[in-house]
C-alpha cells in the first residue's frame, strides 16, 4: 500500500498526519509505504514509525539541484550520466515539451467540461522514466515553449488580455515553480498493490499513473477540497495575477486529473461530494468515511485546579490564516464583554506562518487582550488541551471533518465552531456553529455557552456519547479497510478478517451531493 501525503505525514503533525497514523496504528495487516512531499529537505520525521510501515520516500520540492537521488535513487553512475547527456538532444526533448505545452495549456485556460485527459500527465512521466527531470526543465527550448504558451493564453482570452502581461522574471518564477512542484510526475510507479492518495494535490497524481500505466487500484481521501483551499491560501496574497493564476490552475488540474481516475474518492465528510460532484466524480465513485478518535485517549478529565474559577475557552489550532485566529482574537473582545475574566488559550505552531502570528499579537495588543487569549504555542498532549477549558473554540474559514472538534466532543467539552466543511455534520445537536469570519457571532456564541453551565454540560455529555457511537478510530480504521479489501477482491491480496462488531458499525457510507 503506497500512502500519498504532502505537507503531512510523517514530517508534520496535524489532523492529516493524525488520520495517517491512525491508519498505520489500527491497520497491522497492510503494510505501508509513504510517498510524502515536503517543503525542504531538511525535513525531518515526528512520528515514531510502526512495524508495518516499510518505506518513506520523500519528495523535497525546494533546497536540492536535482531531484534524481530522491524520488529515483537507482538512477546513478553511467544511467545517470546518459540520462544528462541525451535529454537535450532535439528529437528526445520533443517528446517533452508536446506534453508539457498541453498540460500547460490546461493549467492556464481550465476548461469547465467535468472530465480531464490526463495523457499528457502519463506522456510525461514515460518521459522522465528515460530521460532527465531537470535537465528538461533546463533546456532553453523549455523556456521558450512556456513562455509561448503562456503569453499566447493571456492574448487569446479577451480578459486575460487586459491585464499587465507577466515580466520576464514572473515567467522565469513560474517556471522553477513547475519545476519544483511537479515533481511526483517522475517517481516510478511504486510495486505496491493499492494506492492511497490523501488529497487530490499534485503527489496524488502518482496514484493517477499508477492506475492508468499499472492498473493499479486508486483510492482518494479528500480532507479538505485541496483546489479550494489552495484559492483561499493564494489569492490574498501579494503576488502578481500571473503567479497566482499558475499555482492555483495546477492545483485544478491536479485536483480534476484525480477525480477523474480514482476507483473511489472517500471524502471524510458529505460536504466534500459537493465539489467532488461538480468536478466530475460520479455518485457511485463516492464514499464518506467519517474520521475517528479514541476516546481512551480523549476522555473527560477536571480542570485544572488554577483554572475552575475562570470561565476558559481552548482552541488546538496552528496559528494561520486557513484558521482565522484573527476572527477568533475579535470574538474573544465581543466575548469579554460579558465575561469580564474570560480566558481563551490557543495550542499551536507559531512557526508555521511567523508573519500572521505578527498580526495576531498585533492585534491582541490593540484589542487590550493580554491575559485574556493567549498564543500558548505548541502542546506536545493533545488530549489534554480540552480538559484545561470548559468549551473548545474552532474559527476556520475551512475544514475538512477536523479532528479538533471529534477530540473535545469525546472529552465532553462542547465546541462553538464555525459553519466550515463538514463542522455541522459532527455538530448539528451537539455544539454552537456560527458564520465563519463573524466575530460578532462567533464571541456571542463563545459567551452564552459559558454563562449556561447546565446547558454546557449536557452537550458535552451527548457529545461523548455521539462520539462512541460513530466516530471512533476502530470504525473509521475498519470502514477504510474494507475498502481496501473491496478495490482488491480480484487482485490476489486478502487482509486478515475486520472484527464484524467494528464493521457493522463502521460510518462508511455513500455519499451523494
Amino acid at each position: 500500500m503506497a500512502l500519498l501525503t504532502e505537507g503531512t505525514y510523517p514530517y508534520v503533525d496535524g489532523g492529516v498526519s493524525t488520520w495517517c497514523h491512525t491508519l498505520c496504528q489500527e491497520l497491522p495487516s497492510v503494510d505501508y509505504s509513504i510517498y510524502g512531499v515536503t517543503g525542504s529537505t531538511a525535513a525531518q520525521e515526528v512520528y515514531t514509525r510502526t512495524p508495518n510501515l516499510v518505506r518513506v520516500t520523500q519528495i523535497p520540492q525546494w533546497g536540492t539541484e536535482d531531484i534524481v537521488e530522491y524520488v529515483q535513487p537507482g538512477v546513478n553512475g553511467w544511467p545517470f550520466l546518459r540520462r544528462k547527456l541525451t535529454t537535450g538532444r532535439s528529437r528526445n526533448l520533443r517528446d517533452f515539451l508536446d506534453p508539457f505545452g498541453d498540460l500547460m495549456a490546461m493549467i492556464l485556460r481550465p476548461t469547465t467540461e467535468p472530465t480531464l485527459d490526463t495523457t499528457p500527465i502519463i506522456r510525461l512521466h514515460r518521459f522522465f522514466q528515460e530521460f532527465d527531470y531537470t535537465s528538461a526543465f533546463r533546456a532553453p527550448a523549455t523556456w521558450d515553449c512556456f513562455r509561448e504558451r503562456c503569453l499566447d493564453a493571456i492574448r487569446a482570452d479577451p480578459m486575460l488580455s487586459r491585464r499587465t502581461e507577466p515580466s520576464a522574471l514572473d515567467l522565469a518564477v513560474c517556471l522553477r515553480w513547475l519545476h519544483n512542484l511537479l515533481m511526483p510526475i517522475a517517481v516510478p510507479v511504486p510495486e505496491v498493490d493499492l494506492m492511497h492518495g490523501t488529497m487530490a494535490g499534485v503527489v496524488s497524481l502518482i496514484g493517477v499513473i499508477a492506475r492508468a500505466t499499472a492498473g493499479i487500484p486508486f483510492a482518494l481521501t479528500d480532507h479538505g477540497v485541496y483546489v479550494r483551499e489552495r484559492y483561499i491560501s493564494v489569492s490574498p496574497g501579494p503576488m502578481a495575477w500571473f503567479m497566482k493564476r499558475i499555482l492555483i490552475g495546477l492545483a485544478a488540474v491536479s485536483s480534476r486529473a484525480c477525480y477523474a481516475i480514482a476507483d473511489i474518492v472517500a471524502p471524510v465528510c458529505a460536504f466534500n461530494t459537493r465539489w467532488e460532484s461538480r468536478l466530475g466524480v460520479p455518485a457511485d465513485r463516492l464514499r464518506v468515511i467519517y474520521n475517528g478518535v479514541d476516546p481512551d485517549i480523549f476522555r473527560p478529565q477536571p480542570k485544572p485546579p488554577e483554572l475552575r474559577n475562570r470561565p476558559t475557552a481552548v482552541a488546538a489550532a496552528r496559528i494561520s490564516h486557513i484558521k482565522d485566529i484573527l476572527t477568533l482574537i475579535r470574538g474573544t473582545a465581543v466575548a469579554r464583554r460579558e465575561l469580564p475574566n474570560l480566558l481563551v488559550r490557543v495550542y499551536g505552531s507559531l512557526n508555521a506562518d511567523p508573519p500572521y502570528v505578527r498580526r495576531c499579537r498585533d492585534l491582541i495588543a490593540e484589542l487590550e487582550l493580554d491575559g485574556t487569549f493567549e498564543l500558548a504555542g505548541f502542546h506536545s498532549t493533545p488530549s489534554e488541551i480540552y480538559n484545561e477549558g470548559d468549551i473548545s473554540v474552532l474559527s476556520s474559514i475551512s475544514e475538512g471533518f477536523p479532528y479538533t472538534v471529534l477530540e473535545s466532543m469525546s472529552c465532553e467539552r462542547p465546541v462553538v465552531a464555525t459553519d466550515v466543511g463538514g463542522v455541522r455534520e459532527a455538530l448539528d445537536g451537539f455544539g454552537v456553529v456560527v458564520p465563519p469570519k463573524d466575530p460578532e457571532a462567533l464571541g456571542r456564541g463563545i459567551a452564552a455557552l459559558l454563562k449556561d453551565p447546565l446547558r454546557r454540560l449536557e452537550l458535552g455529555r451527548r457529545s461523548r456519547e455521539q462520539v462512541l457511537a460513530r466516530y471512533r478510530t476502530d470504525q473509521s480504521a475498519n470502514a477504510y479497510l474494507k475498502l481496501y479489501r473491496e478495490m482488491h477482491d480480484n487482485a490476489g491480496w486478502v487482509p486478515k478478517e475486520i472484527d464484524e462488531q467494528s464493521e457493522t458499525s463502521a460510518h462508511a457510507v455513500s455519499a451523494v451531493s
